[in-house]
């Protein structure tokens, strides 16, 4: 997996009025390397809300602005259930696309140019989310997360073509000049596959509307 760091940057719409982000339209980000801060890619992406349904659309460039990335997902506002979800990448081949309703998720997947395409339903539980709704499910349950509780659910991996137990913990509070930053793991509940798992963290400016 790609190492990388993202940095956003948020328009918001005349209309702010949510918790949970949805007052923001557009997201500007850049990958950068961590470390050497080499940039890799940069992007934006778009959301719109067409009445129960969020739509977000999301493009990956690289260094001379071609389109290299489209990532596209649509889910219910209030259950947070993905019903279309859609990733390709240009450069290898890679290509996913999931489509259902609350129940359950037909995945279709291709790692790459060369390899065979593959399909598998995956039955989902009432916790079942796919990992761009994460954000969302830390500021639904940001009161608990405070309070040291965990958010424990069912993560979609459409590459993988299942889902494995993660959760969502607290991990630290410190400041940044004037503003306190809070930082939160998605780390997987399985001991062992957490040794072996990407190390993923979600930093925010603390407030009555965190900013991611």
């Amino acid at each position: 997996m790609r190492i990388c760091m993202l940095l956003t940057l948020a328009f918001l719409s005349h209309t702010a009025k949510a918790y949970e982000m949805d007052d923001i339209t557009r997201v500007e980000f850049e990958l950068r390397d961590p470390k050497t801060k080499e940039l890799y890619y940069s992007g934006h992406e778009d959301i719109t809300i067409d009445g129960k349904s969020v739509k977000r659309d999301a493009r990956y460039f690289d260094a001379d602005k071609k389109e290299v990335e489209i990532e596209k997902v649509t889910y219910l506002k209030d259950s947070l259930k993905v019903t279309s979800y859609e990733f390709q990448n240009k450069l290898t081949g890679e290509d996913t696309k999931l489509e259902g309703n609350e129940n359950e998720l037909k995945v279709v997947y291709k790692a790459s140019e060369k390899d065979a395409v593959k399909t598998e339903t995956i039955k989902l539980e009432k916790n079942s989310f796919h990992g761009k709704l994460v954000n969302n499910l830390i500021l639904r349950n940001w009161k608990a997360l405070m309070s040291n509780n965990i958010y424990k659910f069912m993560l979609i991996l459409p590459s993988r073509q299942e889902k494995l137990g993660f959760q969502i913990v607290h991990r630290k509070s410190y400041s940044e000049g004037s503003e306190k930053r809070e930082v939160f793991a998605l780390i997987p509940q399985n001991i062992l596959i957490r040794t072996l798992a990407p190390h993923l963290e979600f930093e925010y400016i603390a407030g009555e509307k965190p900013i991611l």
